[in-house]
């Protein structure tokens, strides 16, 4: 079980949304902290490497039936 799994398990259970919701609210602002953090640590050491590169390659899918979507101009 991980940590803090509990509490949302029993917040759930006795449908307490009120706890629930400030649980959440408190991770979404922990995860926040952690990139804030984390990020400019990591860009920093890309940076020092001295022979750093990368490649991006973005592609976008979708779970939905492509043919419900229309593609008309208006």
């Amino acid at each position: 079980m991980k940590v803090g799994q509990g509490i949302v398990q029993e917040a759930v259970c006795s449908g307490d949304e009120n706890i629930l919701t400030a649980i959440l609210e408190v991770r979404v602002l922990q995860r926040h902290v952690q990139r804030v953090t984390h990020v400019p640590k990591l860009v920093r050491h890309l940076l020092d490497a001295p022979d750093f590169y990368i490649e991006m390659k973005w592609e976008f899918t979708s779970w939905g039936d492509a043919s419900d979507v229309s593609f008309t101009s208006q």
